[in-house]
C-alpha cells in the first residue's frame, strides 16, 4: 500500500537513504500517523536486511539502517469513565443500525480489535468454558477470551433475536440486511459519538477503556497483556491509565512519620 507506489519500481540496489528520506516525507504530507510510517520503515529495513543476509546480487547495504524510526510524542490515549460509558451507549442505541449497540458494548467487554468482533461467528463461542476463541488474530495465533457475565448476557440477548444457522459459521454481528460480517460501521459510529459529546472518541479508544477498567479495578498488567492478546508488555503499559483517585489510595500506604519533639 505504501512501499510500492513510492519505490517498487526501482531496484534495491540502487535505493540509497535520500530516497528513504523523500519516502517518509511523502507519507508525512499524506497525513499518516507516525505508528504507520515506522511500521513501513520496519518493513523496508528488514527487507533490505533479508536481501543482504541472502545475498541478492547488487545489494550490499541497507539504506534504510541509519533512518531512525520518528520518535512517536503523542501519548495520548482516550479512555471511558463509567459515566461516559453511560452516554455513549445511550447515543449508541439511538442509531439507525441496530447492530452498532451489540458491537460496541461487546468491545468493552472484551477488549478485542474492531476487525476480531466483526469477524466472530457462532460456532467461536464456548458456553461452557464462557469461552471466545479467535481463530485468526493480529500475531497470527489463536487466542482465547474469556467472556464476562455482561457479555455472556448480550450474546444470549443476541442468539434469541438472530437464531443462528446449525453449523455455526453465521457472524455473530452480521449485517441484518445482507447477512453477512460488517466491512465498516464508520458512519453509525460516527454519528453516535459525535451525537454523545466525544466526536475524537475513536473505536479503538474502547479497547483502551478495556484496559483501564482493568489496571484501575487492582488487574494486574500481566492479566491485562494476556486479555489484550500482546506479545510485549511494553505495548500494554500504554493503555495501563491509573485513575487519579486509585493513585490518591496508593500514596496512603506510605506510613505517617511523627514530626520530631
Amino acid at each position: 500500500n505504501h512501499l510500492v507506489p513510492q519505490m517498487g519500481q526501482k531496484p534495491m540496489r540502487y535505493l540509497s537513504p535520500p530516497d528513504v528520506a523523500i519516502f517518509v516525507d511523502h507519507m508525512k504530507q499524506k497525513g499518516y500517523a507516525i505508528g504507520t510510517i515506522n511500521r513501513a520503515l520496519v518493513l523496508l529495513r528488514y527487507g533490505f536486511e533479508l536481501a543482504i543476509r541472502w545475498k541478492e546480487p547488487g545489494v550490499e547495504v541497507n539504506p534504510v539502517k541509519e533512518i531512525k524510526n520518528i520518535k512517536d510524542d503523542n501519548k495520548l490515549e482516550r479512555y471511558l469513565s463509567n459515566e461516559q460509558g453511560q452516554v455513549l451507549m445511550q447515543a449508541v442505541a439511538q442509531s439507525s443500525n441496530a447492530m452498532l449497540q451489540h458491537i460496541v458494548l461487546f468491545l468493552i467487554y472484551t477488549g478485542a480489535r474492531k476487525n476480531e468482533v466483526l469477524q466472530a461467528c457462532w460456532q467461536d463461542i464456548d458456553w461452557h468454558k464462557s469461552s471466545w476463541r479467535i481463530p485468526k488474530t493480529k500475531s497470527g495465533k489463536v487466542r482465547h477470551v474469556p467472556l464476562s457475565l455482561g457479555a455472556l448476557d448480550l450474546l444470549n440477548r443476541l442468539r434469541i433475536q438472530v437464531k443462528p444457522d446449525h453449523n455455526g459459521k453465521q457472524a455473530i454481528f452480521s449485517n441484518p440486511e445482507t447477512g453477512k460480517p460488517f466491512i465498516s460501521f464508520f458512519y453509525s459510529w460516527n454519528s453516535a459519538r459525535v451525537r454523545a459529546g466525544m466526536p475524537e472518541f475513536r473505536i479503538h479508544d474502547l479497547r483502551h477503556s478495556f484496559a483501564s477498567y482493568l489496571v484501575n479495578a487492582g488487574r494486574s498488567l500481566y492479566e491485562v497483556q494476556e486479555l489484550l492478546g500482546h506479545a510485549d508488555i511494553k505495548t500494554t503499559s500504554r493503555y495501563a491509565h491509573l485513575s487519579r483517585e486509585r493513585l490518591a489510595q496508593a500514596v496512603e500506604h506510605v506510613p505517617q512519620i511523627k514530626y520530631g519533639a
